[in-house]
């Protein structure tokens, strides 16, 4: 079933995403890659299966402007104006708090061993984010388009924008995954050192009194006796 759903999304994967969205992004972790750098094999693994999730979400949004949009353009403009209402009144609460949380919740906050989950978490949001954006943009479409077809040009290009950053900024923030687990890791170790500084501070400070008392009041010459005749 994943080989077929990869094959069917396969030209989309390609043309849209590693030619066009991320070709400059595939270069760098391709050359890293081939370089050897450290991790970047498992970057570039990361950011195959973050592509292939707006592959899939990409199919849905096509299904849904495929069922939904007929339906809509068949409609009086009384009722289109009807639902857009209602579509307002509910689907713009969904879009808002998806897409607000899609620019909260961050890669970076979880740790390398969850990081499938939070794929699946991150599916499910963008998901939520672009099928409710998509229905109030058709309507908004429609609806402008008999008004001022300038006007259903924009919202279209506005939500198109909306979109590609939405995917850019996931896959930016997926390069930075793990790394609040890291710094802590990080801060663990350096606090430990800290810990132990006053030790080593007390040792310096007990040796430069030393050298300092040595200083003042040096050791007696001892290389000769002065009860010694001169010239022997």
């Amino acid at each position: 079933m994943t080989r077929i759903a990869r094959l069917i999304g396969f030209p989309v994967y390609w043309l849209f995403f590693r030619v066009f969205l991320f070709r400059e992004e595939y270069k760098k972790l391709d050359k890293a890659v081939n370089d050897k750098e450290e991790g970047a094999q498992d970057t570039l693994a990361d950011v195959e299966t973050n592509t292939w999730k707006h592959v899939a979400v990409l199919y849905l949004i096509i299904l849904e402007v495929i069922t939904t949009f007929s339906d809509i353009t068949i409609l009086g403009q009384d009722s289109q104006l009807v639902l857009l209402g209602i579509i307002a009144a509910i689907v713009v609460g969904i879009a808002t708090t998806m897409g607000v949380a899609w620019y909260v919740i961050s890669f970076g906050a979880v740790p390398e061993r969850y990081l499938d989950t939070a794929m699946r978490v991150t599916f499910w949001m963008f998901f939520a984010f672009c099928s409710s954006l998509v229905l109030m943009v058709e309507v908004a479409i429609v609806v402008s388009w008999g008004i001022s077809k300038a006007v259903a040009l924009w919202i279209f290009a506005i939500a198109i924008a909306a979109y590609i950053s939405s995917i850019l900024y996931d896959t930016m923030d997926l390069l930075k995954a793990g790394i609040d687990e890291a710094s802590m890791k990080f801060y663990r170790v350096g606090a430990r050192g800290m810990s132990q500084q006053p030790a080593m501070l007390q040792a310096l400070q007990t040796q430069i009194e030393l050298l300092e008392k040595l200083t003042e009041n040096p050791p007696p010459d001892t290389s000769s006796d002065p009860s010694d005749p001169p010239g022997q």
